[in-house]
């Protein structure tokens, strides 16, 4: 059968790599910027200070390239003063992580106005390590997605002048060699999460 180019739609593909300052390992690992592969990173700012030794933040600054903020609250410990964000805390002062927030979440235990502030700490140590706010803007585990999360993510980026989110709407198979049954239920809720959170992050001009 004979194909015509004009039949052809062409789809711009975003590589999207977060985890960004998330280790040394990773973070030594350029070559993807470099050539192209990828044409977004997000990093993670907790412990932002001990960012500025990796080689990640040296190629970022030396080619004036601004990532995204991969927004956490769910693995290690928050920028605001814990005092200020008990309820997304355990016992040790570490956040709850990635199941153990959303099971506070379900049981009405996240104070929101503590979820605000860390946002705030995240954004204002990104602008302080890269002089202007991040690109975009994801959740580390897909937190930014959840319900109740997502307003409170649309209204501070809205505020404070970011532009895009990521959205993580996927077709997730029901069976899959790749995924556990607990793994393809969780991307499926996620991907279910997203499409609820975009018409909130649209009512707020994310794109």
């Amino acid at each position: 059968m004979e194909t015509h180019p004009q039949s052809f739609r062409r789809t711009k593909i975003v590589i999207n790599a977060d985890d960004g300052f998330y280790s040394d390992i990773r973070d030594q690992d350029v070559s993807v910027l470099m050539n192209g592969a990828v044409a977004r990173h997000l990093l993670s700012v907790l412990d932002y200070q001990r960012k500025q030794l990796s080689a990640l933040f040296s190629y970022l600054m030396k080619n004036n390239l601004i990532p995204g903020l991969h927004f956490n609250l769910t693995e290690g410990k928050p920028l605001k003063y814990k005092r200020s964000v008990q309820s997304l805390l355990d016992h040790r002062d570490c956040f709850l992580g990635k199941y153990g927030f959303r099971e506070h979440l379900l049981s009405s235990a996240v104070d929101m106005n503590e979820v605000e502030l860390e946002l705030e700490s995240q954004l204002q140590a990104f602008k302080q390590l890269f002089g202007t706010v991040p690109s975009h803007l994801d959740g580390h585990q897909h937190i930014h997605v959840l319900p109740g999360i997502d307003a409170v993510v649309a209204r501070v980026l809205s505020r404070n002048g970011v532009k895009w989110i990521r959205v993580p709407v996927e077709r997730i198979p029901e069976v899959s060699p790749h995924l556990t049954e607990t793994e393809a239920e969780f991307y499926k809720n996620v991907s279910d999460q997203a499409t609820k959170a975009r018409e909130i992050f649209s009512s707020y001009g994310l794109k």
